[in-house]
């Protein structure tokens, strides 16, 4: 079934999450970026505020950012790495490999861009490969610059089938990058594990702005909605 994230800044966004019935709380700092990782601190706050009421994923930034790790609270469920400036370099999946054995048991979410150009990332296929070979639990396709272009603009709905059909038993897929309420319903027949947002999830639709539980509690609807309309739906002929 698939669940919806909620990124949040603080502890009093994480409460918001939890009383608009969200299914996972992610800790970030959105003004650093796509994946910008928030302080310590906060994560240990929000992991209080939780109370374990749901999941609490981190994310650690870009790979060049990740290779001095602080030490993961208790609680943490999985942690999130993006590839952004690593094109250029051949080394990005030995290093990826070893955050994953400091990371674990908590499991590490590999982030791959859809405007991954702009990013200077990795290409799609690349981390895909790494992704299936290094048994990574789960692949995140987001979009690395936050304009007003979304996921759906740089990656089309077949291709995004075509690279979950190809993702092994276990390994599960999360999208985000500027979703829409329009773009729920075309992304639900594929299954995915997360609808990860931020946006809307904030008062007007802003990224930066705060959320807001009732937000949260009318994005929940809807998928719950979309979930019973279509429970056995599968573009990439994925059973759920």
């Amino acid at each position: 079934m698939t669940r919806l994230l909620v990124s949040v800044r603080d502890a009093v966004e994480a409460q918001a999450v939890v009383a608009g019935g969200g299914d996972v709380v992610d800790v970030k700092e959105p003004a650093a970026g796509s994946l910008g990782r928030a302080p310590a601190a906060v994560w240990r706050s929000v992991l209080a505020a939780v109370a374990g009421a749901v999941p609490v994923s981190v994310a650690l930034g870009e790979l060049s950012e990740a290779t001095s790790l602080p030490s993961l609270p208790a609680g943490v469920s999985w942690a999130k790495v993006g590839l952004a400036g690593e094109a250029e370099r051949t080394d990005w999946p030995r290093r990826l490999e070893r955050i994953a054995e400091q990371l674990r048991p908590v499991p590490l979410v590999v982030a791959a861009y859809a405007d991954g150009r702009r990013a200077q990332a990795p290409s799609l296929e690349a981390i895909l490969e790494f992704v299936i070979g290094a048994n990574i639990s789960t692949l995140l396709i987001d979009t690395w610059q936050k304009d007003e272009r979304r996921l759906l603009d740089w990656l089309p709905l077949g291709e995004i089938a075509a690279l979950q059909a190809r993702l092994p038993a276990g390994t599960a897929l999360a999208l985000a990058g500027r979703l829409r309420l329009t773009d729920l319903p075309r992304l639900m027949p594929l299954q995915p594990e997360l609808l990860a947002v931020r946006g809307l999830a904030c008062s007007g639709s802003q990224r930066l702005a705060v959320v807001q539980a009732r937000r949260v509690a009318v994005l929940q609807r809807r998928l719950a909605r979309l979930r019973a309309a279509a429970p056995a739906m599968s573009l990439a002929g994925r059973r759920p």
